[in-house]
């Protein structure tokens, strides 16, 4: 079930800081061959599962990122007393 989130270019969004690893582009390509690869080596409820867990995981990592930035931002706020630059 794990199989696509263990690519390199799950790995990498994991880590990656603001500006993302330089390599992406081929991460993703890389990540998207394995995906489809999967689909004609997987049984097809194995497929569907992994395509699940692999959208699940990508929704908690966009919303873990958005919920640092807001932290972010609400950190910058009270160090300049609510004013911003």
């Amino acid at each position: 079930m794990k199989r696509f989130v263990k690519t390199g270019f799950f790995l990498a969004l994991k880590d990656s800081g603001e500006n993302g690893p330089p390599d992406l582009e081929q991460l993703y390509e890389e990540f998207t061959e394995v995906v489809m690869d999967g689909a004609g080596r997987m049984d097809h409820a194995a497929y569907c599962h992994a395509l699940n867990f692999t959208s699940v995981e990508l929704k908690f990592m966009q919303k873990a990122t958005v919920g640092m930035k807001k932290n972010l931002l609400s950190a910058k706020s009270a160090c300049s007393g609510g004013r911003t630059a």
